[in-house]
């Protein structure tokens, strides 16, 4: 550590959501972040809601955080390449319309209630598919969390897994809408990419979302299936 430094601290999500971290993570994650905060020159946060949140738990000067927020890379844009896309839609399988969760699997995401709300629409009749994209470490707990009847599986959902780089760009351009509902973001980048591509975006009215999304999206109550 040398006598002065800046360190950006993207999120404080381990201390909302412990339970999805192993233990050396999470003892890692507090005493690093502390003490980033606490010998650091200056910090650097992702949204507001991150300073804010730096300051009530860690008890870091207003002064001492500036915020920076990150940008997109210009592969997201409305231009889609129509070869591109058909390739992408083939290799996962999905139709003309569909709609995209996108991030890691883990519980602050709210799968559980995403899937619930979805098997409720579907069941309504929508015809639509949702398609959740990402690392699917803990997926078996996320279905877990599912009522009792949706535990077998959710029809109308398609799982792709982790995706290469290359795929997020069109499989975004191509989404009828990006469905983020998380519990959670320290800045919530997919929200960003999607409205970079022109896709439209609901997401939930939590922690840095709201800041991300202005008035640009459809915000939602992420504890509330309906």
């Amino acid at each position: 550590h040398p006598q002065r430094s800046v360190v950006t601290i993207h999120d404080l999500g381990y201390r909302f959501f412990p339970s999805a971290y192993r233990w050396g993570e999470l003892l890692y994650l507090r005493l690093s972040t502390w003490f980033s905060a606490r010998f650091s020159s200056h910090l650097l946060a992702d949204s507001q809601a991150t300073k804010q949140d730096l300051m009530v738990y860690l008890g870091v000067a207003e002064e001492k955080v500036t915020v920076v927020y990150p940008g997109v890379d210009e592969a997201f844009s409305p231009q889609v390449d129509p070869q591109r896309l058909a390739q992408v839609r083939a290799r996962y399988g999905l139709p003309q319309d569909y709609l995209l969760h996108l991030g890691t699997v883990k519980r602050r995401k709210n799968l559980a209630r995403l899937l619930t709300a979805y098997a409720k629409l579907w069941g309504e009749g929508l015809e639509v598919p949702l398609v959740v994209a990402g690392r699917a470490d803990r997926l078996k707990s996320v279905l877990g969390g599912l009522p009792p009847h949706l535990r077998g599986g959710v029809d109308g959902v398609i799982f792709t897994g982790f995706l290469p780089e290359e795929d997020v760009p069109p499989l975004l351009q191509g989404a009828t809408a990006l469905v983020i509902p998380s519990l959670f973001e320290g800045f919530g980048l997919p929200a960003l990419e999607a409205m970079a591509c022109g896709t439209p975006v609901v997401a939930a009215n939590t922690s840095s979302l709201p800041e991300v999304m202005g008035d640009a999206g459809v915000l939602v109550n992420p504890m509330s299936v309906e």
